[in-house]
């Protein structure tokens, strides 16, 4: 994404529905058709209250090239990686733009089927729906959250139908405090959040490890993914919820832009953290298109074969059952990095 002027905080929240019993404009050639094989289905196998228990993050850090993590203080990162499973080689989606990346992260499909090729994100509801209608559909009890810090998003891939609580600032801080009082006042079971100011320090100075202003970009959203891990850390009723943490990125960049398909902008990391997880190196190459049905994996959610889902579950054990006494003890709960 381009860097923006700050925006007055943007505000919507929908009042959740009844509880069901607990069961720039950067252009960039067109994106080839994807050459995954069709997937095979995760079913669930664990009864309806094993799966009520379970929530998500997914945390978005636009534009942080993996190598700049081995050059600077990155404790909240390097813990989720450690204790949990990740990959420093996964891969960006076809385009390497933020509007393709975001997009087929929230969809599950690459660009040659939600056809967005640039930062002009199109609407997905009649065509390829985002995981939060999918899960909509799948639990309609289900509280969902959208904290982001690009407007595109807001605007038009976060339907208002679909997510009850939407936010959107352009200054990442006012993001991550929205997002923590949400955390902590609400219990939303799926919550997306983005954060921008890496990629807008790559655009300004430049995605190079080396820079100065890039590596403390990347100190600073470090020390925001802490606040909100604390955030989880502090809920009351953490000992009785089974969180999936994944943090991942839409792309590197080269000088100061991307959109190539050069290294340095299609390679990414994926980290997964949680109870659910199988920690260590993560096998194969994962990419954007494995968060949706992760995600569903761990909600218990069967993706429907209509859904054409592009990705693989990875990372975690959807069926394992974990002891509510042990769940506190393995969930990350890390304090804000000054």
């Amino acid at each position: 994404t381009a860097p923006e002027k700050a925006a007055p905080l943007v505000v919507e929240k929908v009042a959740a529905p009844e509880k069901a019993a607990p069961p720039v404009v950067e252009e960039a050639p067109p994106a080839p058709a994807s050459d995954r094989p069709a997937r095979a289905i995760a079913r669930p196998s664990l009864g309806p209250a094993a799966y009520a228990r379970r929530r998500v993050l997914v945390v978005g850090l636009d534009g942080l090239r993996p190598d700049v993590l081995e050059l600077v203080s990155t404790p909240n990162l390097d813990r989720l990686a450690a204790e949990g499973a990740v990959s420093w080689d996964a891969r960006a989606a076809s385009v390497t733009l933020s509007g393709p990346g975001w997009t087929t992260l929230l969809t599950g499909v690459e660009a040659d089927k939600h056809g967005v090729y640039n930062n002009a994100i199109k609407p997905q509801s009649d065509g390829w729906p985002t995981l939060f209608a999918r899960l909509r559909e799948a639990r309609p009890d289900a509280r969902t959250a959208s904290f982001v810090a690009w407007k595109p998003l807001y605007d038009v891939l976060l339907d208002p139908h679909e997510v009850d609580d939407r936010v959107y600032h352009s200054v990442d801080r006012v993001v991550v405090r929205a997002a923590v009082k949400e955390l902590a006042t609400e219990d939303p079971i799926l919550t997306f959040i983005h954060l921008d100011g890496v990629d807008k320090a790559g655009h300004k100075h430049g995605f190079d490890p080396r820079l100065r202003a890039y590596k403390a970009a990347v100190e600073v959203i470090d020390a925001q993914l802490g606040e909100l891990l604390a955030a989880i850390g502090k809920r009351p009723n953490l000992a009785r919820e089974e969180w999936l943490v994944i943090v991942t990125t839409d792309h590197g960049g080269t000088g100061k832009r991307h959109g190539e398909n050069l290294p340095t902008d299609r390679r990414i990391f994926f980290i997964a953290h949680g109870p659910t997880v199988v920690p260590g190196p993560i096998e194969g190459t994962p990419s954007l298109l494995d968060v949706a049905p992760t995600v569903f994996a761990h909600l218990g959610v069967t993706p429907k074969a209509s859904w054409k889902l592009e990705g693989d579950v990875v990372a975690v054990a959807p069926d394992k059952a974990v002891p509510t006494s042990a769940t506190a003890a393995v969930h990350p709960v890390a304090a804000p990095t000054p």
